[in-house]
């Protein structure tokens, strides 16, 4: 008895499934979309380069009081953000 009743919810959920087709997106949005993906990729580079010169700073300022400190780890990351998001338009490109 349940298995008949979820085989046929399944089977008019499956036809209820809207399919698109093979249609394309308008110009005007395809341009659109193209201009807020390049604003945030610059966006986030201009992240990273901030980053790295944050880190940098307060290395320096720790140098300069005497005191050590786990700036590498943050540098660490800082560069491991920008090496993912230099790598994520090529990425992008192989996947489409």
């Amino acid at each position: 008895m349940h298995l008949q009743l979820i085989q046929v919810l399944a089977m008019t959920m499956h036809s209820a499934v809207y399919n698109p087709g093979f249609g394309s997106a308008p110009p005007d949005v395809v341009s659109k979309a193209h201009t807020l993906l390049d604003i945030v990729a610059w966006t986030a580079t201009s992240a990273c380069v901030a980053g790295i010169i944050i880190v940098a700073a307060m290395m320096g300022i720790s140098h300069h009081r005497g005191t050590g400190s786990e700036h590498f780890a943050s540098l660490g990351r800082v560069m491991a953000a920008c090496v993912l998001i230099g790598a994520a338009g090529p990425i992008v490109q192989f996947l489409t």
